[in-house]
Formats: C-alpha cells, sequence, structure tokens
C-alpha cells in the first residue's frame, strides 16, 4: 500500500490545489488537485505504526538496509566514479550530469531540511521546528540523490523501469527504517525528479521546486518545463 501511494504521488497524483501548480512554458499556471500529500501528513504517524512492520517482514532488515545504502552519498559517489572509469566518453557525460543532479538535489533537501526543521519518526518531539539545524527529517535527502541520479540515468540509457524501481525501494527503506516519513519520501522523489529534470533540459533547464512553511505543513509549487 506505502509503495502504492508513493509511485501515485511521484507520477504527479493529486495533491491539493494549493499545493502543486506546474508552470508551463514559462506562460501560465496550471492548479493541479494533488491532495495526496496533505492527506498523507495527517496519516503519517498511523502509516509509521502499520506499515514499516509489516514491509520489513517481507524482506530482512539486512536487505532494506542495502536499499538504504544506495542513497547513502558515499555509495552514489563510489558508483559514479566507478561508471567514469569506463573508456566510453558517453558515460562520462552521464556521469558529470548525473552528478550535477544529485549535487543540486542535496542542496535543494539541504535548505529545506533546515527550513523545516521536522524531527525524525524515532525523535521524541513530533512536527516541524525550523528554522532547525537539529532537525532534519523533511524531505529525505536519500531519495532525492537517488531519484536525481535514476532520472539522468533513466532517461540517458533508456532504463526508467529498472532506476525508478532502485529509487523508489530506497525512499521505503527508509521509511521501513524509520529514518523518515512517508511525505518525507514523496517530497523528496519531487525534488529529485525535478533536479534530474533540471539539468536534463538545456543542461540546467526551467525546472524549479519550491517549499513554502506553513503551520498546517509545506505547500509544494513546481515548475516544469512541458
Amino acid at each position: 500500500m506505502l509503495i502504492f501511494l508513493m509511485c501515485l504521488c511521484f507520477l504527479h497524483f493529486p495533491f491539493s490545489s494549493k499545493v502543486l501548480a506546474l508552470k508551463l512554458e514559462g506562460k501560465f499556471f496550471l492548479p493541479l488537485t494533488l491532495f495526496t500529500l496533505p492527506f498523507l501528513f495527517s496519516q503519517d504517524e498511523k502509516i509509521m505504526e502499520e506499515i514499516p512492520d509489516r514491509l520489513e517482514s517481507k524482506l530482512s532488515k539486512s536487505a532494506w538496509e542495502t536499499f538504504s545504502a544506495l542513497g547513502d552519498g558515499k555509495v552514489e559517489l563510489l558508483t559514479l566514479g566507478a561508471i567514469y572509469l569506463l573508456p566510453q566518453e558517453y558515460h562520462r557525460q552521464s556521469v558529470h550530469l548525473a552528478f550535477k543532479s544529485m549535487i543540486k538535489a542535496s542542496l535543494y533537501t539541504w535548505i529545506l531540511k533546515v527550513s523545516f526543521g521536522r524531527a525524525r519518526p524515532y525523535e521524541k518531539e513530533k512536527g516541524f521546528f525550523g528554522p532547525s539545524l537539529t532537525h532534519h527529517s523533511f524531505p529525505s535527502g536519500h531519495t532525492a540523490t537517488i531519484f536525481a541520479i535514476a532520472k539522468v540515468f533513466g532517461e540517458r540509457y533508456k532504463i526508467k523501469k529498472a532506476t525508478y524501481l532502485l529509487a523508489t525501494l530506497t525512499g521505503v527503506s527508509r521509511v521501513i527504517l524509520k529514518k523518515h516519513y512517508p511525505t518525507d519520501v514523496i517530497a523528496g522523489a519531487l525534488v529529485g525528479y525535478l533536479a534530474g529534470e533540471e539539468v536534463l533540459n538545456n543542461n540546467g533547464g526551467d525546472g524549479r521546486v519550491i517549499f513554502l512553511p506553513d503551520k498546517e505543513g509545506p505547500k509544494l509549487l513546481v515548475s516544469l518545463k512541458w
């Protein structure tokens, strides 16, 4: 159920009309009735109580930790470095774009983490306390960087199903291991995807993602080159 909801959200399933808008060709904003994210914000605690234990039983904890490691910066850099050593120039160009996407996603998520200061699921305090240098749950950095890389490699090597599957499993693992709430992962996936889109579109095109603080939870504004 969690994986299904995350996939729907990533594929621009409705969240809330005040939460997301797409800027098409820089000419107008198209409001989307994206209601899933606000709904999940209200259900985060309940989901964390019920779903992680159920999904953890499907795979061993070590397997989920392996998926989680795919979003670790050190692992990502080592993987990109190994690919860069391949002789073909196309691989090196792909690594360059993936690295740029990863850096952009990392920068965006760090700014958002500090701005919103959301406590992690395992912390006693709950909620948003931003700006904060101690609470860094929203959005998921592991998910953002792996989706940024998945976007680049998926597009350039025509293996989007495989790369997005690995990225999604990485995001789900962060919930299973109780490092993040589902909405942290969904937001991270959006940030990463848009970072990759931004790099691929004219080497840093028109993609933008903006999260606006709000007492009821973050509001999201996204612009994409259509």
